[in-house]
């Protein structure tokens, strides 16, 4: 599907990548057992059929996760839909209490890679996962930068306990193998 415009000829219509995941579905899998976990699968998967409209795709991309490639004129009308899809899923489905964290990317340009239109909403949605309640957020770049610095945050500590480690064994040596080192 990396070429939209097969599926989304109408180029004046914008397009919005949705990723909505199930907080703490190990919760709801513990509470109902396995077949209550996909009933509940099954039921939100059912909401997102009826809210999404009639061009609009999605699927269940494995475990609690599932995908929305949606059309919309203006951004509220994004947030019209994830609102209904959180209100729906929160009063429809009465077996246990679930709430939803949803990650949206604004699709401006149609030759970007699925792949990467995917990860840009799906840091969105980590960056509000367990939050107490459904809650839904935009992409925007400083994300991807943020995520950036953490990496580059995440590399220097690993190469600063590599250095403490070869130091620990020099240190750890008796004085005359040092020596002899030399």
């Amino acid at each position: 599907m990396e070429n939209y415009d097969k599926k989304f000829p109408d180029t004046s219509l914008n397009l919005a990548f949705i990723s909505l995941d199930i907080d703490k579905f190990k919760t709801v899998n513990d509470t109902l057992g396995y077949e209550g976990g996909n009933k509940v699968l099954k039921q939100v998967a059912g909401i997102i059929a009826r809210d999404i409209g009639s061009n609009d795709l999605f699927a269940r991309n494995g475990a609690d996760n599932f995908n929305i490639l949606a059309e919309y004129e203006k951004q509220e009308d994004i947030v019209e839909l994830v609102n209904h899809i959180i209100s729906d899923i929160e009063y429809q489905i009465t077996d246990i209490k679930i709430s939803v964290s949803i990650g949206i990317f604004l699709i401006t340009d149609r030759n970007m890679k699925i792949r990467a239109v995917h990860d840009r909403a799906n840091i969105a949605r980590t960056s509000i996962k367990n939050s107490n309640g459904s809650y839904y957020c935009f992409f925007d770049n400083s994300m991807l930068n943020d995520l950036r610095e953490e990496k580059n945050i995440e590399n220097s500590m690993e190469e600063a306990n590599d250095i403490i480690f070869a130091l620990k064994e020099i240190l750890a040596k008796p004085e005359e193998e040092i020596e002899d080192a030399d």
